[in-house]
């Protein structure tokens, strides 16, 4: 026969305030005189919420029937002491300072404790903030940096030894970068955790191109701080317009070859089978040189073909007097399968189509020949 004692024993038990479930009202099992109870635990508070230095928060522990109580920390970074002990003990809680990286949106971190006594078990959990994170980044902002051949250049790159400081009064950030670009890397990167600072070097390879925009970023705890690179054109090749349509009947036109810094010369070279397509010009030095461009005619005019003109810048980039290749731009043509009226010259390098254009857009008739499609 079962009997239940419901005198003496609450299903709830207050402490300081606050009010934690039993894990069940003490219960007289068996026959004869024997007895059994069970066992129940409750703190004088559920949890705390502390800032990220190191803290301490004390509470005292109850259990029924003067059972003894075990604490087992979920993490690392909570110490109970005692770790065990009866009803009424007062226990404090270590927790150690807060050193987590962490994601620009994640303002804390959570630990617990479980608390246990015979079957019976309830946790204390502790919310700790994450530190002010705080970064000075020497010589950071905008940098300007030359394309290259300076005396702050060596094999080839730009190099700058960069100092920072993590924390403000907080030292112990694990701290990163990161960067937007290929040509923009990391090296030597050190970083004293304990301290609190730590140095890098950024290396910005030589530009054999137009103006160029990078970042780097450094990142302590939740904070970041970025650095703009903004790198000047240097030495390379570059052509205008970059496409070229042409009618079926063919046609010549102009290109626009530069290379804006001295030094540098170029070379065209057309791309094997558009050999129907040829430069005026395959090699020179000076910048802003107009050059002529022609395509034959298309023996399948009803077809459409594409052709290259490769042109290469070359230097010499380590000063051994041999000049390397620095960088290449292409110039596409696009042979349509229609004839059209536009000004351009014809394959014979007359001006009959020029002409009809002209005559058309002035009398709002075109002069028809032998060269003019029905229309």
């Amino acid at each position: 026969m079962r009997k239940t004692i419901a005198a003496g024993v609450a299903g709830i038990v207050l402490f300081a305030g606050v009010g934690v479930p039993m894990a069940s009202a003490d219960t007289v099992t068996g026959a004869g005189s024997a007895l059994v109870a069970a066992s129940s635990v409750s703190l004088s508070k559920a949890g705390a919420q502390v800032k990220w230095k190191a803290n301490t928060v004390k509470i005292k522990v109850r259990t029924s029937l003067g059972a003894t109580w075990t604490a087992t920390p979920a993490v690392d970074w909570l110490k109970v002491t005692p770790a065990t002990g009866t009803s009424g003990t007062k226990v404090t809680i270590e927790v150690a300072q807060n050193y987590v990286t962490t994601d620009d949106e994640i303002l804390s971190r959570e630990g617990e404790v479980l608390f246990s006594a015979g079957g019976a078990t309830t946790t204390f959990r502790v919310r700790q903030d994450v530190p002010p994170t705080v970064i000075s980044v020497a010589g950071g902002g905008t940098w300007n940096v030359p394309w290259g051949e300076t005396r702050d250049f060596k094999d080839g790159y730009y190099n700058k030894r960069v100092t920072f400081t993590s924390g403000g009064t907080a030292a112990g950030f694990d701290c990163s970068t990161s960067v937007s670009d290929a040509w923009i890397s990391v090296a030597d990167f050190q970083n004293n955790v304990a301290a609190g600072s730590g140095s890098f070097t950024v290396l910005v390879a030589a530009n054999y191109g137009p103006n160029r925009n990078g970042n780097l970023k450094v990142k302590c705890g939740h904070d970041t701080v970025k650095i703009k690179i903004k790198q000047a054109d240097g030495p390379f090749v570059g052509v205008w317009p970059k496409n070229w349509i042409v009618v079926a009947e063919g046609g010549v036109t102009r290109i626009r070859v530069n290379v804006p810094e001295a030094g540098t010369s170029w070379t065209s070279e057309v791309t094997e089978g558009a050999d129907w397509v040829s430069a005026g010009k395959t090699a020179g030095s000076k910048n802003h040189e107009w050059i002529i461009v022609n395509a034959e005619p298309n023996p399948n005019p009803g077809t459409i073909r594409e052709g290259t003109i490769t042109f290469t810048g070359w230097r010499d980039t380590d000063g051994d007097g041999d000049l390397e290749a620095i960088n290449t731009a292409d110039l596409t043509i696009t042979q349509t399968n229609e004839r059209a009226y536009f000004p351009y010259l014809d394959s014979n390098g007359g001006l009959t189509l020029l002409i009809q254009f002209f005559t058309a857009l002035f009398t709002g008739w075109f002069v028809a020949d032998a060269n003019t499609p029905n229309l």
